[in-house]
């Protein structure tokens, strides 16, 4: 029996909480060492105090101290909303399993089943609840405290039942030595902290936070599939994080995501102990998991892989514990394990299959085993198929019903919906064949086959994972980890044979983690020292290359524990979502237009226009502008009020893109700038602009470069050719008259202001002879400006005349 905890472990835990902070917060340690340095440190620094104080308790005060600060990172607002949403959940399913089991024995129900049980009912009341404009905090709330109402009324094994499992859980960690622990706590909660990190991503901004926004706004789901094409795609994960964060009045991503990650250790650590794995081994493989690149890369987003490898997992250790045949045990967990899937991603519903296959694989191993004394489900069991088909069909229905397409836009050529073009979707930029050479290739090009750096892909699973197949068949191996080869196998060979997107294939790494516990199984005493040196490889080569799965991961971790940290990390890494919080400030409710390479407007309060592949129709309409008539058509037609635009892509002469700026020139007002993007607002009539520079009536004295007839040669070396006052505008209108020789390269148009962001812009030189200008905000406190002219990619640019306008 465990000893005891002492009275004085909290204040214990407080009072070795500040060498952790001070070294993880330390500007002068950041600035000597990297923050991937820092945190080990402090983790190892507390492991050694905690050791003398509370040598009895060191592990559980250093796991504490690790959730603790974790919890910090990314919230305790977020935290307790997201951990009492996963308590309701595990009471709702507990109470639903005690009422439809015959004389369940005390705290025989799994929580594991309990707590995806109740996930899915919240789903499907959510769900339902998304078509009508009930959506609001207060009712989230109300509902999500009535199962825990129920918590005095479950039967008292419950609790002994989990007093029983702390202990357990207790006595595995102290099995650990101590060194072993504190190293895997420093690897494991340097991975976790990148959770901190606000919402950056790409898909995040033109997607997923969509949902959360709508309810806030219309307290109802929209699914406009006109704006949006994958606003019908399966989304059991943004609605999640929407109700989540409904409820904790913030973005609840960070939290959510730490719960997710924390869940899937915990479930590999439970499956491990399962199969008879050694708590050495089990806390090896964790580690290693930890380590693995495209879990942190997965930290910073909402992306479904995350969630769809949690529910995956959960399903595949009750696939492993059942027992009693269709009646028996965790049935209901499985099912509602393969409903979520379904409902997380249609690829999920390949991987639901997958599990009930696994299902049945186990019943037919045990069909000699006689049930004994296990309870059976009752018949008001198949009223929760209700909930769980409504969950798995949702979505689909959903599509089929506004587009004609159950899966929308997927497949379009099969169902023609008219929302997108009759074509079957296929990125052919992640298609590079399937084939053994493919998969290899992943491993030391991985660029090739995600967003990331080469040699992320983790190598356990190059290195270890082909020789753990072959050894699940050893007939000294439990048949547990044959079983999980259907999942593993089964859905990550349909899934690489369709796309070798590395991402796709993460719902199964954990479960590849489970079955690398099968290399450890030898007759020999010395034999598990082979695969442990292995594992201990492959988690230093994950961590060394750990960081390159992210450009984002340049920053360091402890940057998103304060606000202007966090506000610091939004404008370098997701600058046009600055910009669509403006556009929230000055006028909700807007239309608003965003640049084809930045639809960043999930988290608008308004109506988001995408000029991509995300809306084909206004793509299309867009891309047979042909002049300013067009374009003042087009923002008429779109109703416009603001619009967003990427000012870092050289501006090519005659494209779309081009009239538009060549209109905003005359009808856009420059309110705001971030980054490379600038915020526009649409008017009605031209802007009143006062001249200000004239190249070519300059008084001498204005000029730093002499004016020849035929102008002034731009070459690669900068040249100032003005110094400009601002007089306190607002805005500048540049524009440049160029005579471009080579026929290719591009001429920079530049104005470096005394204070704020330089104006910094490439003009492709494509055409001979060509005209540009562009409206551009002057920072508020500057007061001058330098005109610069440098040609770039070609020997020079003739600049025939160049102005600038105030407003």
């Amino acid at each position: 029996m465990s000893p005891k905890i002492p009275a004085s472990l909290a204040a214990g835990l407080l009072a070795l909480a500040a060498p952790l902070y001070l070294l993880d917060s330390s500007a002068m340690l950041d600035a000597m060492v990297s923050d991937g340095l820092t945190w080990p440190v402090g983790v190892a620094l507390c492991g050694g105090l905690l050791a003398v104080l509370l040598p009895g308790f060191a592990h559980l005060a250093l796991l504490c101290l690790m959730l603790v600060w974790l919890v910090v990172g990314v919230g305790t607002g977020p935290a307790a909303i997201v951990a009492a949403g996963g308590l309701s959940a595990w009471s709702l399913g507990m109470a639903l399993l005690h009422h439809v089991r015959s004389k369940p024995p005390a705290g025989a129900a799994s929580a594991t089943e309990a707590v995806l049980l109740g996930a899915s009912i919240w789903l499907a009341v959510w769900g339902a609840m998304l078509h009508f404009p009930i959506n609001v905090r207060g009712l989230y709330l109300g509902l999500g405290l009535l199962p825990l109402l129920w918590l005095p009324l479950l039967p008292a094994g419950v609790w002994s039942d989990l007093r029983t499992r702390a202990s357990d859980l207790h006595g595995w960690m102290r099995s650990i030595p101590l060194w072993a622990w504190t190293a895997g706590i420093a690897v494991i909660g340097w991975s976790l902290r990148w959770a901190s990190f606000p919402s950056l991503s790409y898909d995040d901004h033109a997607l997923h936070l969509r949902l959360w926004t709508e309810l806030l706004d219309e307290r109802r789901a929209l699914f406009d599939v006109g704006s949006q094409i994958w606003a019908t795609a399966p989304f059991a994960t943004d609605l999640l994080h929407a109700g989540l964060s409904l409820m904790a009045d913030a973005d609840a991503r960070s939290a959510m995501n730490l719960a997710l990650a924390l869940a899937l250790l915990a479930l590999m650590a439970r499956t491990l102990q399962r199969l008879g794995t050694p708590s050495w081994v089990q806390w090896l493989l964790l580690v290693l998991m930890a380590s693995t690149p495209m879990l942190g890369n997965l930290l910073f987003s909402l992306q479904t892989e995350l969630l769809l490898a949690v529910v995956a997992l959960a399903g595949l250790r009750l696939a492993l514990e059942a027992r009693g045949g269709w009646r028996g045990q965790h049935v209901l967990g499985v099912l509602a394990s393969a409903a979520l899937c379904a409902a997380i991603k249609l690829p999920g519903a390949v991987l639901g299959v997958m599990l009930l296959a696994a299902l049945a694989l186990r019943w037919w191993q045990l069909r000699s085993d006689v049930p004994g004394a296990l309870p059976r489900l009752r018949w008001p069991a198949l009223l929760l198929l209700l909930p769980l088909g409504f969950v798995a069909l949702h979505s689909y229905g959903v599509a089929w019903r506004l587009t004609g397409n159950p899966v929308f836009p997927l497949y379009n050529a099969v169902f023609h919906s008219p929302f997108a073009p009759a074509s079957n979707f296929s990125d052919t930029q992640w298609i590079h064949g399937f084939s053994l050479r493919s998969y290899v290739r992943a491993f030391f090009e991985t660029s090739r086959f995600f967003e990331s750096g080469d040699f992320t892909a983790g190598w356990q699973f190059l290195v270890l994972l082909p020789l753990a197949i072959a050894a699940a068949w050893r007939r000294s191996v439990p048949a547990g980890f044959r079983l999980a080869l259907l999942p593993l196998l089964g859905f990550g060979l349909i899934m690489f044979s369709a796309t070798q997107y590395w991402r796709y294939l993460f719902p199964v790494m954990p479960i590849a983690g489970v079955l690398l516990a099968a290399l450890f199984i030898g007759r020999a005493r010395w034999w598990p020292a082979v695969p442990a040196v292995l594992v201990l490889l492959c988690t230093a080569l994950n961590l060394y290359f750990y960081q390159d799965t992210s450009w984002r991961m340049q920053s360091a971790a402890q940057t998103a524990y304060t606000a202007a940290g966090q506000e610091q990390l939004t404008r370098l890494y997701a600058p046009a979502a600055v910009l669509t919080a403006e556009v929230n400030r000055r006028a909700p409710g807007a239309r608003v237009l965003y640049s084809p390479d930045a639809p960043s407007g999930a988290t608008l309060h308004g109506t988001a226009l995408y000029l991509n592949w995300y809306a084909p129709a206004r793509e299309a309409r867009f891309a047979a502008i042909a002049g300013t008539a067009d374009v003042a058509r087009f923002l008429d037609d779109e109703k416009v009020d603001f619009i967003i635009l990427n000012m870092a892509p050289p501006r090519k002469h005659g494209t779309p893109l081009a009239w538009l700026h060549a209109y905003l020139s005359s009808h856009g007002m420059a309110l705001a700038r971030e980054g490379s993007f600038t915020l526009y607002r649409v008017g009605s009539v031209p802007t009143p602009y006062r001249p200000l520079f004239d190249m070519r009536r300059a008084r001498a004295e204005q000029l730093l470069l002499p004016v020849s007839a035929a102008g002034i040669t731009a070459t690669p070396q900068p040249q100032i050719l003005a110094s400009v006052p601002t007089q306190r505008a607002s805005q500048a209108r540049y524009t440049v008259h160029l005579r471009c020789a080579s026929g290719g390269g591009h001429f920079v148009a530049q104005i470096n202001w005394d204070a704020g962001e330089p104006y910094y812009r490439l003009v492709d030189c494509s055409a001979d002879e060509l005209m540009f200008t562009e409206v551009v905000p002057v920072p508020a406190l500057a007061l001058k400006g330098l005109v610069y002219l440098t040609a770039r990619d070609t020997p020079s640019a003739q600049v025939e005349d160049l102005q600038v306008e105030l407003y």
